[in-house]
């Protein structure tokens, strides 16, 4: 693996000026870290917010921008939306719960999915709420 900032985080103090790991390990070794310190990573996360409200805001508006043009570029068609429930059986695509069935973006709405079918997967408010905003495995 080549060191370039395709594989690896800039670093102005590390050797030729990238961190010793790829960013793949990198991201693995911070969810674990934040899987196992849920209360420190929290606070973390309101003192940079705290610091840094100007930067946050900009993030939002430019989440928000994003969002705001992916509805534009595609709408679900009712028949299809009704079509994809039968498929599943009117049940969640990941725990199989047939209990307040939502539409959930495969590639979520800020990160770059289009509002169309192809995008679209049946998952309960629960699964839902879980998956947030978060890209399905194998997807970088």
């Amino acid at each position: 693996m080549p060191a370039t900032s395709e594989y690896f985080h800039r670093q102005k103090a590390g050797k030729y000026g990238y961190t010793s790991k790829c960013k793949s390990c990198k991201n693995a070794q911070i969810k674990d870290w934040v899987s196992r310190n849920p209360y420190k990573s929290r606070a973390q996360k309101m003192r940079w917010k705290a610091l840094n409200y100007d930067k946050y805001l900009q993030i939002k508006r430019d989440d928000q921008r994003r969002r705001k043009y992916a509805l534009k570029s595609g709408k679900i068609d009712i028949n299809d939306w009704v079509a994809m429930l039968k498929r599943y059986d009117y049940s969640c695509a990941h725990c199989g719960s047939k209990n307040d069935i939502t539409q959930d973006h495969i590639i979520p709405l800020v990160k770059g999915g289009q509002n169309v079918i192809s995008n679209i997967q049946p998952l309960c408010r629960l699964c839902n709420s879980r998956k947030r905003d978060k890209l399905p495995d194998g997807i970088i």
